[in-house]
This record gives C-alpha cells, sequence and structure tokens, in this order.
C-alpha cells in the first residue's frame, strides 16, 4: 500500500505519528492500521453538527418516529442497499470502503 497516494491520509498519519512511529513499511500491522486511520478520519472530518440536530428536531416533533434514523445521502444509500443485498454481500462492500487498498 502507498501512503503517498493518499495525501489526506499523509496528513492524518503526520498529526499521529506517535502511533505511525512504531510501525515499518514491512509490518503485518500496516494495513489494518491504515484501515482504522481512515475510519477515524472520516468520523473526525464527518457531517456537520448542525445538520444532525436539524434533523434529530425534525424527528423529535413528530408524533410516531421510527427508531432508526440515518442523515445524509450516503448513509440513506447504506442504508438501502442494506435492505435488499444479502449480509455477505454488503458487509463486502463495507469492508471495501475501509479496508486498505
Amino acid at each position: 500500500y502507498r501512503i503517498n497516494s493518499d495525501p489526506r491520509l499523509k496528513q492524518f498519519l503526520r498529526e499521529n505519528s506517535y502511533r505511525y512511529k512504531y510501525l515499518n513499511r514491512s509490518n503485518t500491522y500496516l494495513k489494518p492500521f491504515i484501515s482504522v486511520a481512515t475510519m477515524e478520519r472520516d468520523d473526525q472530518n464527518g457531517m456537520s453538527p448542525d445538520v444532525i440536530a436539524r434533523c434529530m428536531y425534525s424527528v423529535s416533533r413528530k408524533r410516531n418516529p421510527k427508531p432508526l434514523r440515518s442523515v445524509g445521502l450516503q448513509y440513506k444509500a447504506c442504508c438501502l442497499l442494506g435492505k435488499f443485498l444479502p449480509c455477505r454481500l454488503s458487509n463486502w462492500i463495507v469492508g471495501k470502503m475501509y479496508a486498505s487498498k
């Protein structure tokens, strides 16, 4: 896996160098580390809290709200695909989204 191929990942690793300095390029833990780093970066740079708050406010105003709610087009699409696709295939897609290349 080439770390230099994604400048955002390179910046994230530079900011979290205290974790990255213990890994060398031939280490078996490098790919899982990069996968976790990608998930952390997505969590840190996620959707604006204002969008979530507006959605939660509109849900709280409803008489009988649904117990689960997804916010954002990408998450709605993933939830919709999860209903129609087999579980193994949907897990494979999520794995491809976050697994290192």
